[in-house]
């Protein structure tokens, strides 16, 4: 975040991380093959940063695949002293997936995964009640990239859409199929979810199934493509300490263009098509304040088809993937508990009728 004054990760623990994206469940000897030290001291170095809270390895997964819900972005604006507060409240909901403060045209950003968009009118008015707290909202229809996917020197596609197959677009493009996962598939993404290196022995007891099934399951969520590993860090650690949303008003007809640009930048952390004012909702990791100058005006400038742009200072992130950022460190592993219980209470109720 913007305000800390923590050091930048030495080059051996950026490697650690490097060879954990991607490979969170790797042993330490397949780590230490990709880094500059030994495989002791890349486990001991990790375990420093992991109980520190600077670092986490966690299963990465589609939430709109499972039919958990649907991802929608929340602009807050409120009167000065509410809105702490009402961030407070906020990030204690398991189904708000990302907060932060921000400076700008918002007060607070956040993102929130919504199970039945029929009951949209009702959670909003439940989100501000009894506040002077507005709010503005952009349902998330495309993801571009993902904000998990994001590390500085890391080439990951920056479009992960349409590899499972199954439907196409109206363009003819193939997008992912939904899915359905079993019991014990379900317990453990759910508890990968918060800790993407335990142990095969403890996953299967915490599930309540053997250590082959436990192990089986992994392979099957990955199969499906419903789950990835990911090293949660946070981007100042990097070297990387402003981070803003960038909301653009983009032309119809140019907004594939335009998304495929922006989302190949190497600061891209997040980039989606969203309904609502602003066709292209993204977040962008810089070096520093100075740096946002010259990236609106030569990155998002240079953007075909753009009528307007919006960009705010994100200056106390509070939330990352179900998350709680606390003085920037990450808090005990908590994960997103209400969502992904009722995707195992689902997952169960399907098992019981078959």
């Amino acid at each position: 975040m913007v305000k800390s004054t923590r050091e930048i990760l030495d080059p051996v623990d950026q490697q650690i991380v490097a060879a954990l994206h991607g490979a969170g469940r790797d042993s330490w000897e397949n780590v230490a093959a990709r880094t500059s030290c030994s495989a002791s001291t890349a486990r001991r170095r990790f375990e420093a940063l992991s109980d520190a809270g600077l670092v986490r390895v966690i299963g990465a997964t589609d939430v709109s695949r499972l039919g958990i819900g649907t991802p929608v972005i929340l602009r807050f604006r409120g009167v000065p002293g509410e809105v702490e507060s009402f961030m407070a409240a906020l990030g204690q909901r398991s189904d708000v997936r990302f907060l932060t403060a921000v400076a700008g045209s918002a007060d607070c950003v956040a993102e929130l995964v919504v199970p039945e968009m029929g009951d949209f009118v009702q959670l909003m008015t439940q989100l501000v009640d009894g506040t002077s707290i507005t709010t503005e909202s952009f349902v998330v229809t495309h993801t571009y990239r993902s904000g998990q996917d994001w590390l500085p020197w890391h080439d990951e596609a920056p479009d992960r859409a349409g590899q499972a197959g199954g439907q196409q677009d109206a363009a003819g493009r193939d997008l992912p199929s939904p899915v359905t996962i079993s019991r014990v598939e379900a317990g453990v993404l759910s508890h990968l979810m918060t800790d993407g290196r335990i142990p095969v022995g403890v996953l299967a007891g915490a599930v309540g199934c053997s250590e082959r099934a436990a192990a089986g399951a992994i392979e099957s969520l990955r199969a499906k493509e419903l789950l990835d590993f990911r090293v949660l860090v946070e981007p100042e650690l990097l070297g990387y300490r402003a981070e803003c949303f960038v909301w653009l008003d983009v032309v119809p007809g140019a907004l594939q263009e335009t998304a495929a640009r922006l989302a190949a930048h190497p600061g891209t952390k997040y980039l989606s098509a969203t309904t609502g004012r602003f066709g292209l909702v993204g977040q962008v990791a810089l070096p520093g304040i100075a740096d946002i100058h010259d990236y609106t005006t030569t990155v998002l400038g240079a953007l075909p088809g753009v009528r307007s742009v919006d960009v705010t200072l994100q200056v106390a992130t509070a939330k990352r993937v179900w998350t709680r950022v606390i003085d920037g460190a990450y808090a005990a592993p908590e994960g997103p508990i209400g969502v992904v219980a009722a995707l195992g209470d689902g997952a169960a109720r399907r098992d019981r009728e078959r």
